[in-house]
């Protein structure tokens, strides 16, 4: 029995490197997008129990080169030729060269790793998209010979095996890369390549590319731009344009061109003017998935490609968001896959993500959500359980509907970048989906409206207590009343008696001393007022938080 998920992972990928340039300058004793995220992550999921298990079909290092023809699709000639040509170069010259191009570092192999990444995104294209054909490796015929010596849990040579998804754990990245440039340690574009591959050669006519990198895919946008078969939606950290890649096309009211108007879907996160926070977590990446799902129905993708960065999970050094890998990621997946067919395939590729054990749990996280999702074998229209899944499937039926993400949940910020993302969208699409946009926004504005409501009303001083710790309170004042009543009737008789001798003055002191205690205690009662303490904690939680760019 085929299994329904694949992961692809080529150690050639990791020969893209950067200690070299420290002979130039001392900042490159490290750098972000290190070869280690890709082996990082091969050991998270060799540890899991779905690879253990054999739930999932591991392909490695088989080395699968990519057809130029494949590559001249979707980058210029020239730019790939300047590619091929840095293997020739020493690190002096790639060093002086990479300091002219935006956020990249070159090596003599960046070439070779880069097209193993994306000849192996095209060989899981070929993987999934068919339509039950042997499986034989076109990348290199020598290798797939040795598929089950070097690794066991792979399929066989001549079985069909038809994964439903697919994972390829490979760098560098591609989003950042445009026509004729790198950028953003980027340099061949897969997600767009795979879909391309999809579109030519398996004439799938509408392909979805879902990018949850906490940076714009500013070239995926400028590739899918003008193409009406595919729907780039991008989710991703803003502010105001200042953080990466800090250029307009990022905005919300970029929205495609000709006939691919509305096809281009920009949902971009920044603080609101002096409100406090500004750190996505799930519940904002979730609902603004569940935003845009009503598009992404009506556009009825055939195939999801998912540009899968994990810099914006919690801990990660470079995104400064807290989205989670347990609920974060396959929460999107789950929201994402509800609303197409249920056979349709999928295809994640590694993108960012810079915490080396953070990157590893969401990958498996995503693994693990895959595995369930795709564990019953769809034949046509019925539905078959995996004879190696029934017994499980039994006792525990995978659910695959999910909970709405309520709007209160949400921060103060993300409402307002909704809202105008929502206003961008709505003159294009809510015609055809019968005002579903609409409703959501008024939703969100109905939400704003309430928390300014709630901020600017006005706060009754004084501290309100139940009535019998009030009857209580009265009952020991007047006590109290009654005590110092007597004790200054004493007093008075005392002075009345005798002259005014010294131990009498030592206790009227005393006396004067303790009255003027309890009216500083009354003064800190006053100065606790809820007015003061409102004003005071607000003041603290909006103080100014440096951005993490």
């Amino acid at each position: 029995m085929t299994n329904p998920v694949s992961v692809y992972y080529d150690k050639l990928c990791s020969e893209h490197t950067f200690t070299h340039f420290e002979e130039y300058d001392s900042d490159y004793d490290e750098h972000p997008e290190c070869p280690e995220r890709t082996t990082t992550i091969l050991e998270h999921i060799e540890k899991t129990e779905i690879f253990k298990n054999s739930k999932i079909t591991l392909i490695k290092d088989q080395s699968y080169y990519p057809n130029k023809d494949d590559l001249q699709k979707v980058h210029c000639k020239k730019y790939l030729d300047n590619l091929d040509a840095y293997k020739l170069c020493d690190n002096k010259t790639l060093f002086e060269k990479a300091t002219t191009m935006d956020s990249v570092y070159l090596h003599r192999n960046t070439w070779l790793s880069a097209q193993i990444a994306a000849g192996t995104c095209l060989k899981a294209v070929e993987d999934l998209l068919r339509k039950g054909e042997a499986s034989v490796d076109s990348g290199n015929p020598e290798n797939s010979e040795n598929v089950d010596k070097n690794n066991n849990k792979q399929t066989n040579i001549g079985r069909i095996d038809v994964p439903r998804a697919s994972f390829c754990v490979t760098r560098p990245p591609g989003h950042h890369a445009f026509f004729n440039r790198a950028s953003g340690f980027c340099f061949l574009n897969n997600a767009v390549i795979a879909a391309k591959k999809a579109i030519d050669k398996f004439l799938h006519r509408r392909v979805v590319i879902f990018d949850w990198d906490v940076h714009h895919g500013n070239g995926t946008q400028q590739l899918t731009y003008n193409n009406n078969h595919i729907l780039f939606i991008s989710i991703h950290r803003n502010e105001d344009e200042t953080f990466y890649p800090s250029h307009e096309m990022q905005a919300s009211d970029k929205l495609g061109d000709n006939t691919a108007k509305g096809l281009n879907i920009n949902i971009p996160f920044s603080r609101y003017k002096s409100y406090p926070g500004f750190k996505c977590r799930d519940e904002e990446f979730l609902y603004a998935t569940e935003t845009v799902l009503p598009i992404l129905k009506m556009f009825n993708p055939s195939f999801v490609i998912i540009s899968a960065g994990f810099d914006a999970a919690r801990c990660d050094p470079v995104g400064g968001y807290e989205v989670s890998p347990e609920n974060g990621y396959p929460g999107m997946l789950k929201r994402i896959l509800s609303v197409c067919e249920p056979n349709v395939r999928t295809l994640l590729i590694l993108e960012g993500g810079y915490n080396l054990d953070m990157i590893g749990k969401c990958t498996v996280s995503c693994l693990e959500f895959l595995v369930k999702y795709y564990g019953k074998n769809q034949v046509g229209n019925q539905v078959k359980l995996d004879e190696n899944i029934e017994r499980e499937t039994k006792s525990e039926v995978f659910d695959y509907t999910y909970k709405e993400t309520p709007v209160q949940s949400l921060q103060e910020f993300a409402l307002h970048n909704l809202e105008e993302v929502l206003t961008n969208l709505i003159p294009i699409w809510d015609i055809i989906l019968d005002g579903c946009l609409a409703g959501r926004l008024k939703t969100i504005r109905t939400e704003i409206v309430k928390r300014e409501e709630k901020r600017n009303a006005p706060v009754v001083p004084g501290l309100r207590r139940s009535p019998r710790k009030n009857s209580k309170k009265r009952r020991k004042s007047s006590e109290n009343e009654k005590h110092n009543e007597v004790q200054n009737e004493q007093l008075d008789k005392v002075y009345e008696k005798q002259n005014s001798t010294e131990s009498l003055k030592s206790e009227s002191s005393k006396s004067e001393n303790s009255k003027t205690e309890n009216s500083k205690t009354d003064n800190f009662k006053d100065f606790q007022s809820p007015d003061l303490v409102h004003n005071l904690s607000k003041s603290f939680s909006q103080a100014s938080i440096n951005p993490e760019f």
